[in-house]
């Protein structure tokens, strides 16, 4: 995905953008602001919201997810820290009155009064200099404070990674069933759906079907990854945590630790070069076009023979492969130049330990 005006792509460039431009922006809230709805709002110069009929929440947290939109720049600006984390951290709906009274928005109208507000506010102030309006705004950007492109930046990120971990996908595969079969949502004031409020460790609950999924080459990241380059073809996040499929490339002599995988199986396709696969004991050769399934249990892989090797792994379900490749990997540059400095052993089998993945022992050599 190719930056925008801010340097920045996609989501975050929006809110960059709409922060910094050289207008005003008016949200009128009639309704759920939830989620990327609400960092939409905040987005804006100025919110102003119904009384009887809107409602405010920041629910990421309650899926796994760390927000990654801006909500959690703006409002520790416009709430402060404390309330920033009530609201970040419980994930609730929050009320328009309380809403007003966090700075979270400007007012709360009885709904009847409130387009009409908004209407000769707006009308008001497109009256007045543009120049002066222009230069109001940035003055005050640059007091109060508006999220850099580095804090957004790592907000998407972060968000990414979360979308990753093994205890996200199944709550969202949790949420997309209930969904499912209840599409209806409540209306303000009646009984909400249960919310699924178990840990990571407690039974999951009806999976969700595998969502149909493209992922565009300019979006595709790679990692180093224990001096091989892996790049994430198709991620876990796009397919509903069903599938994840990674293209690697490793030079002559590579094999990861001898691990286990505890609740996924991987299957191994050979582009280019041979691996040697040693699975219980015994040995096999894989060759360019040969695939190699190697479910939950332990094994090993490296390249044989070959000065290269370039092979795709699929993962399913996803589990927690793609956050401990993240996690314990480098960004790839561009240089095509793996990082001189290898990674901690213990620190590696910790970071995997959180990923339900076990290392066993060291890499066998050839």
């Amino acid at each position: 995905m190719r930056a925008g005006p801010s340097d920045l792509t996609g989501w975050s460039d929006l809110v960059a953008r709409l922060t910094r431009a050289p207008f005003v922006t008016i949200a009128e809230i009639r309704g759920r602001a939830y989620g990327c709805g609400n960092e939409f709002a905040l987005a804006c110069d100025l919110r102003f919201a119904s009384q009887e009929r809107a409602v405010f929440a920041q629910p990421e947290v309650t899926l796994g997810l760390v927000p990654g939109g801006g909500s959690i720049e703006a409002l520790s600006v416009l709430a402060g820290r404390s309330r920033a984390l009530e609201i970040i951290l419980g994930g609730d709906d929050f009320s328009p009155g309380t809403a007003e009274r966090y700075g979270w928005i400007n007012r709360a109208l009885p709904d009847a009064e409130l387009s009409g507000f908004v209407d000769r506010f707006a009308r008001r102030i497109a009256g007045f200099e543009r120049a002066a309006l222009v230069r109001a705004k940035a003055q005050i950007n640059k007091r109060a404070g508006t999220p850099s492109n580095e804090d957004l930046l790592e907000a998407r990120t972060v968000f990414n990674e979360s979308t990753t971990w093994p205890g996200t996908q199944r709550r969202v595969r949790q949420a997309l069933a209930q969904e499912a079969r209840h599409p209806q949502r409540p209306a303000r004031g009646e009984e909400p759906m249960p919310i699924d409020r178990t840990g990571p460790g407690d039974p999951g609950g009806d999976a969700a079907p595998p969502l149909p999924a493209f992922m565009d080459a300019e979006a595709q990241q790679a990692y180093w990854f224990l001096g091989s380059l892996v790049r994430f073809r198709v991620t876990g996040e796009s397919t509903g945590g069903s599938l994840a499929v990674m293209e690697h490339r490793n030079e002559y002599g590579y094999a990861p630790p001898v691990h286990r995988h505890a609740s996924a199986d991987e299957t191994l396709v050979v582009l280019e070069g041979e691996l040697r696969a040693e699975l219980d004991g015994a040995s096999y050769t894989a060759g360019a076009g040969a695939a190699v399934f190697l479910p939950a249990g332990p094994g090993a892989l490296l390249p044989h023979h070959q000065p290269e090797a370039r092979y795709l792994s699929l993962h399913t379900p996803t589990t927690g492969f793609e956050a401990f490749t993240r996690e314990a990997g480098v960004l790839d540059d561009g240089s095509g130049r793996p990082p001189q400095v290898p990674p901690d052993p213990q620190e590696l089998r910790r970071i995997a330990a959180r990923y339900d993945i076990e290392i066993i022992g060291p890499p066998p050599r050839l």
